[in-house]
């Protein structure tokens, strides 16, 4: 048995009345004027975010430009959570002005205890009691370092625990190692020559989707048909996410369990997706990657990242001779000049990986 510490988020969805909807909507609202109020006094006056005592100088500020007493009721950690955050990001690049107040996120419980679990119930400091939809129970002796709550596009709102906890996973002693190719024409391809073809979500619900864009052109902006075209965009876009996070998860846990090794290269995906359109996004390449390694760890498992620039596509896995003209994607077959043997261009890349994974880890 293996024992691992890991750091998860477990997310579970809310199920609010109508008053506390609305109450939840109001300080998500809150939020994004606080935000911007701060940013604006920030671009006006040149100053610190780190100073004494700013934050009170900001919501006292913030209290003068709304003037209106309607901001009190929110809770005051609301306010927090959108300084601390901006502070943060102040620090790493320019921060632009928050136009919706769609994906944002509170998080309670790094300053004091914020919240408490009570059966199927959370309270947080200020805000009314949220049902959670409990999907799933904390782990036995998880430590909670922060809860953060969230909200989409289609005002759905879910309560994420950042937790920690000694992971014992029962694994099946094995010594199998594979090397995985990102492929174009499949989602991946293994040394094994076993290849996983893509999970499109959004060719099953293409004609819908169509559909309903073409209704939103010709609803009037702001009405209530607007609204409601809108939110079932949102619903269709966010099942298709749900749909390819599934895949992944079931996927990623599959090869966790069976390979003692995993070897993946580093893709260029930005790079990749000028070349060959944004449809290559859709695939997931770096989210295949994070969760494998998380997987791979939590299973006491190793996997190795090869150098994005190893040329893995242009050599014989047989004789290791080099054929610069494979480096054209369009060519899917092509036969080795220097010892004759026929390749298939993907599984002779996850070979090569394979190799070069095996090779990095016999010099650690």
């Amino acid at each position: 048995m293996h024992t691992e510490k890991i750091v998860r988020s477990y997310q579970y969805r809310v199920i609010p009345n109508s008053a506390t909807k609305e109450f939840l909507l109001k300080c998500f609202k809150d939020y994004r004027r606080f935000y911007n109020i701060c940013l604006y006094w920030h671009n006006q006056h040149h100053m610190d975010y780190d100073g004494y005592n700013m934050f009170h100088r900001l919501f006292n500020y913030c209290l003068k430009q709304l003037e209106t007493q309607d901001f009190i009721k929110t809770p005051r950690c609301v306010f927090q959570s959108a300084f601390d955050r901006l502070r943060k990001a102040s620090k790493t690049h320019d921060v632009k002005t928050r136009k919706h107040d769609d994906d944002r996120k509170l998080t309670f419980g790094k300053r004091q205890k914020e919240y408490k679990i009570r059966g199927k119930y959370l309270y947080l400091t200020g805000f009314p009691r949220l049902k959670l939809r409990w999907s799933r129970p904390l782990p036995e002796g998880a430590h909670i370092h922060n809860v953060i709550l969230s909200k989409t596009n289609n005002k759905e709102f879910y309560v994420s625990f950042v937790i920690s906890f000694l992971s014992k996973k029962d694994s099946e002693p094995t010594e199998k190692k594979v090397g995985i190719d990102m492929s174009l024409q499949h989602l991946c391809v293994l040394s094994e020559g076993i290849k996983l073809d893509y999970i499109h979500p959004f060719e099953k619900i293409s004609e819908k989707l169509a559909k309903k864009q073409r209704e939103l052109q010709h609803r009037e902006k702001g009405s209530k048909n607007f609204q409601k075209t809108k939110a079932c965009l949102s619903r269709y876009h966010l099942n298709a996410k749900r749909m390819r996070d599934d895949y992944i998860e079931k996927l990623t846990t599959k090869l966790a369990k069976e390979y003692q090794m995993i070897a993946i290269e580093d893709l260029d995906v930005k790079g990749i997706a000028k070349e060959y359109g944004k449809g290559v996004n859709d695939d997931s390449f770096y989210q295949i990657k994070y969760r494998l390694n998380e997987k791979m760890i939590e299973y006491g498992h190793q996997l190795v990242v090869i150098d994005r620039y190893y040329p893995s596509s242009q050599i014989c896995h047989n004789c290791g001779y080099r054929y610069r003209e494979t480096k054209d994607i369009h060519i899917r077959e092509w036969t080795c000049p220097h010892c004759g043997e026929t390749h298939d261009r993907d599984v002779n890349a996850a070979k090569n990986i394979l190799k070069e994974g095996e090779r990095i880890v016999s010099y650690r």
